[in-house]
């Protein structure tokens, strides 16, 4: 065996050990975790670049919108309409002033003066109402209600015969109540080409009423700037879409082609099975094409739908199918198939050309392919128009398609597809097609093998939490690879959640939870039953009675009253464990312990002589599948007919090896990539399933305790790397001999004696065989589990620190800083009632004079109204009570004041300090001084120079000069040592650093395994405050000695003004 890896790979953590059992003393050379944070929210599990980006777009359409107004006000100022670039005359506005609705109207039938008549053309070049670059928005939820809005006023404006939307507006009673569009509600959204033509009617009108200021030159100039807009970059997706797996020089199709859809169908349909009795045969010609035929006819393809075409019985169940009970329930209404953009096309072509034309399109499939690229690869009418010129379609279907839109690329070329397809047809698998067509889909790459492992490629890998954590993983492999050199195999188990979006790891989490509670309720009725809580197998074994409380295989009622009793009833595995490698709750039964006996290491099918067709079999058959309560997949286990070789083989490798897309790709990369120690071994690296893992873990009496902290990665990992082909193997046969042997076993043998059960597996073993072999389950090694546990307690846990900037640069809510004065820095800011709380309420200010009476109102509806207390709208009545109807004030939120001591500086107000990047720590006279850094101050270029001083406002604290010393920076994760000067808590604290306190300059630290964790700790109490590294495998070192860091750009002594940093808003 010699070197073997064995790594546990997590989304947020890797547990590592290093094996060669070539060691004298012990196999075991180390083992270790190292911890990260996942590439995504916590909380919401969206991409952590999305709040840049969304902030990103905000800032540049704030940009462009106010780069649009001043040359509208230069253009103003150039014809004469206006005195000044900035003319203050137009944002001074007097109560005498009209409305610049009413000015738009007017302005139809009466000549403006040019104050008023600049007043309505800014209104109008403010809200400029929308306009997509496609008709596409209907697609998304906010776009739809944009354009239903649209559509809304559009009728309106023509059935209502209003001459322009400012009339509209200001004259139908639909905007009596708002003009605009309020909380969310796009109902009053208008079309930019009205706005358009408002433009033109009131210029026309002007210039017929004598307005000077309504030149033509001056309406073309002015409208030109209202319609600009950046220009949509088509080509720029195209030029972005990657090359074909298999033709290098052919860009990648489209996902919306009918190519690539109808590869999906195809694949699908060569992987779907029937199930029957345990036997499992794919689709014949007929069926395959009777299923893709209704995929073109329907939208979407259920299987519950596939069963009444195939006029399959009830017997028969799917291969594809997660069923949540045994019976054919609502999990076949799920989706088999769907051609979606075929259907999208189908349905706009119809209903505007009719469905000869859409026939006609079908027999060109080329055509479909062109369509969907173009609308995939292009965002604008007049690109598509101009890509889709050579296919010479109708201009009415033409039309049609412009108003979709599609998006995503698949792996394969349009070539690719079109040489593959017609062997998917056939019915080949998918390896199989690619190998008729040409093709070899598991070919190796140019790569050349490296002592250390290269960058993971970002194109192969695009979801940021599997590359955070594959990259981690490279990491440590590398660190591995410098400690103990070149390993002869790497053994490797990814956890499932690396493959699962966060929706589906969310709804697993809540599964758990259930198991969770049903387990409580089971080990009470466990209680309740036997008098106490279960213990080793027990547990297992009453859940199995609560499912079927007969004998599996007998049909005898097992009494609740015996099952502990020894020699009673025992756990089996249906399809035996040494030739399946399947320890799943779904290959487990309980029966007599004879049953167990005579079974052996026999399916059901070949215990009972089914291939006879016995009358055992036959009512063995009709038990389970009347038994409702067996889930599918446990009921095809216990059916299952065919069981060869084959099978076994093809069982085996399922449970013990991970086969999916991300286990593949690491597999291959660490193949291709590393250049491994020579041995005989031909395999290199293996990728675990973890089922496995558990399996070996439970006999070898590891118990994983996750609330014991990040141990139990190190735990798997060392499980892990003994998982080679060999050991498995060992496992196998031993599994084997004891179910022969249990099997072999005379019933009038005077040794029945010796018979006991294992109380891991259920199945039964012996004490003589156990003195023939020597043990009872084999171990890797003779002290394996006592050097694993030895090892653990060694492990230094390993953390990432978090040092890149990441984040807002300060809060989103920007406060009032009217009543801010030094001695009373007071701020205010507006919250809606539905943030509203008893405590909070406290900080209305005046509650007691001004604001009492609504004061008191909302504490009497917080109290009284329940958990949801402003559920339903609050209204304040005229003498300052709640008012039961709509006639009183509407109340949507209430402004709260706070004591603010600093914050980040944001046109005019203040709002709260993003992220703390680091913490800066200097010394003086033996005590230590904190000077906090923030995202604002790598914004603004300033390196703060003032130490936290606890209680006092910010630009109090004292400034940091030449009589300090800087010590180090610290950010989160970093490793520090700590003592207390009066020596309490023991003499030293060594954790990772959790966070700095700016109010009161204490820092929080944590245990490396998560097992212990102190806040509030005072650095000027501090005698030793020392900063250490620890690297990928835990190794720690002392930090000699670092310089300052500056901050983005020249870093400047100083801080801004109030103790603040100005935003570069």
């Amino acid at each position: 065996m010699a070197l073997v890896f064995g790594l546990d790979i997590g989304i947020a953590s890797i547990g590592w050990a290093a094996i060669d059992d070539e060691q004298a003393i012990t196999p075991l050379l180390g083992l270790g975790s190292r911890i990260f944070v996942a590439a995504e929210v916590p909380k919401t599990g969206e991409s952590l670049a999305k709040p840049r980006r969304e902030a990103r777009g905000m800032r540049r359409r704030i940009r462009r919108r106010a780069h649009r107004m001043a040359r509208i006000r230069r253009l103003f100022y150039r014809e004469g309409l206006t005195n000044d670039v900035v003319p203050e005359v137009l944002s001074n506005i007097t109560a005498d002033d009209s409305t610049p609705w009413l000015l738009r109207a007017d302005g139809l039938d009466r000549k403006l003066n040019p104050r008023d008549w600049a007043r309505a053309l800014l209104h109008i070049a403010k809200h400029r109402g929308f306009k997509s670059n496609r008709k596409s928005e209907a697609g998304d939820k906010e776009g739809g209600k944009l354009l239903q809005g649209v559509t809304g006023n559009a009728k309106l404006l023509h059935d209502k015969n209003y001459r322009t939307v400012g009339e509209m507006v200001w004259k139908d009673e639909k905007f009596a109540d708002h003009k605009r569009n309020k909380g969310g509600d796009y109902s009053h959204t208008v079309a930019r080409d009205d706005l358009l033509l408002e433009i033109k009617a009131l210029f026309e009108a002007q210039r017929g009423l004598g307005n000077t200021f309504a030149e033509v030159a001056f309406e073309t100039d002015y409208t030109k700037i209202f319609a600009s807009q950046r220009p949509v970059d088509d080509g720029e997706i195209a030029d972005m879409v990657g090359y074909c797996t298999f033709e290098p020089d052919e860009k990648r199709v489209a996902k919306a082609t009918y190519s690539a859809e109808r590869f999906v169908l195809l694949s699908r349909l060569n992987n779907l099975m029937l199930i029957e009795t345990g036997e499992r045969r794919v689709l014949d010609a007929e069926q395959r094409k009777a299923i893709e035929t209704m995929a073109h006819k329907s939208a979407k393809v259920t299987y519950k739908q596939i069963r009444k075409a195939l006029d399959l019985p009830e017997t028969v169940r799917f291969n594809l199918v997660q069923y949540k009970s045994g019976e054919i329930d609502k999990s076949e209404d799920a989706t088999f198939a769907e051609l979606k953009a075929y259907h999208q096309l189908r349905g706009v072509i119809t209903k505007t050309c009719g469905e000869l034309a859409w026939g006609n399109l079908t027999n060109q499939p080329d055509k479909l392919d062109a369509i969907a690229t173009a609308l995939t690869w292009y965002k604008s009418d007049d690109k598509i128009r101009e890509v889709l010129a050579p296919e010479q379609l109708e201009p009415a279907l033409l039309d049609a398609v412009l108003a979709l839109s599609f998006d995503k690329a698949v792996a394969l070329s349009l070539k690719a597809l079109r040489n593959i397809n017609p062997f998917l047809a056939q019915g080949l698998r998918y390896d199989e097609a690619c190998k008729a067509a040409g093709y070899d889909h598991s070919a190796p790459s140019e790569a050349q093998p490296q002592q250390f492992l290269p960058y993971i490629p970002t194109d192969e890998v695009r979801n940021p939490v599997v590359l955070r954590a594959l990259t981690q993983a490279r990491k440590v492999i590398n660190a591995m690879i410098r400690r103990y050199g070149s390993p002869t195999q790497i053994n490797i188990e990814l956890s499932r959640e690396l493959s699962q979006p966060y929706s589906e790891r969310k709804d697993i989490q809540g599964k758990q939870k259930e198991f969770q509670a049903e387990k409580e309720r089971t080990v009470k009725q466990f209680n309740d039953t036997f008098g106490r809580d279960p213990r080793g197998d027990e547990f297992t074994k009453f859940r199995l009675w609560r499912e079927y409380n007969y004998c599996a295989y007998s049909g005898v009622y097992l009494e609740p009253a015996r099952l502990l009793e020894e020699g009673y009833a025992e756990i089996d595995h249906i399809l035996p464990y040494s030739r399946s490698m399947d320890d799943s709750l779904n290959n487990k039964v309980l029966c007599t312990s004879k049953a167990n006996r005579d079974k052996g290491n026999k399916t059901p099918y070949e215990y009972l002589n089914g291939d006879s067709a016995s009358q055992q079999w036959h009512e063995y058959k009709i038990r389970i599948e009347t038994h409702k309560a067996f889930r599918q997949a446990k009921r095809n286990r216990l059916l299952r007919v065919d069981f060869d070789e084959k099978a076994e083989q093809e069982f085996r490798e399922r449970n013990l090896n991970d086969t999916r897309y991300i286990s593949r790709f690491l597999q291959e990369f660490l193949k291709l990539n590393l250049q491994f120690a020579p041995s005989e071994n031909k395999i290199k690296v293996q990728t675990r399933n973890g089922a496995v893992t558990s399996f070996l873990r439970a006999h070898w009496g590891l118990l994983k305790v996750r609330a014991d902290g990040d141990l139990h990665h190190a735990l798997d990992a060392a499980v892990v790397a003994c998982t080679t082909q060999g050991f498995v193997k060992r496992v196998s046969d031993y599994s084997r001999k004891k179910e022969l042997w249990a099997s072999d076993k005379r019933t009038d043998d005077s040794t029945r004696d010796l018979e006991i059960v294992d109380t891991d597996t259920g199945e039964i073993t012996a004490t003589n065989y156990q003195k023939k072999d020597g043990r009872d389950f084999p171990l890797p090694w003779e002290n394996f589990r006592a050097d694993v546990k030895d090892a653990l307690t060694e492990i230094f846990v390993s953390r990432a620190p978090t040092r890149k900037a990441t984040g807002g640069v300060h809060d989103e809510k920007i406060r009032s800083t009217k009543r801010m004065t030094r001695e009373n820095p007071i701020t205010t800011s507006k919250t809606k009632l539905q943030d509203l709380t008893l405590a909070s309420l406290e900080n209305i200010p005046e509650k007691e004079t001004r604001n009492a009476n609504l004061y008191q109102a909302l504490k009497k509806r917080i109290e009284t109204g329940g958990k949801e207390p402003f559920a339903k709208p609050f209204y304040l009545g005229k003498h300052g009570e709640e008012s039961d109807d709509a006639f009183g004030r509407l109340i949507k939120g209430v402004k709260l004041e706070r004591t603010t001591k600093t914050g980040v500086l944001v046109r005019g107000g203040l709002a709260d300090n993003g992220e703390m990047l680091r913490v800066d720590v200097f010394t003086k006279a033996g005590k230590f001084y904190l000077v906090p850094i923030y995202l604002a101050d790598r914004v603004s270029g300033v390196l703060p120079n003032r130490a936290i001083r606890a209680a006092t406002p910010e630009q109090d604290w004292p400034e940091i000069d030449a009589s300090y010393q800087f010590a180090f920076s610290l950010c989160n994760n970093d490793l520090i040592l700590i003592s207390d000067k009066d020596g309490g808590d023991g003499a030293f604290l060594r954790g990772y650093f959790k966070g700095a306190h700016r109010g009161t300059g204490a820092i929080n630290i944590e245990g490396h395994d998560r097992s212990w964790k102190k806040e509030g700790i005072g650095v000027q109490r501090l005698s030793t405050f020392k900063k250490l590294q620890v690297d990928v495998l835990g190794e720690v070192f002392e930090v000699k000695q670092e310089p300052r860091h500056k901050v983005n750009g020249e870093a400047r002594e100083g801080a801004l003004g109030y103790g603040l940093a100005e935003s570069a808003d």
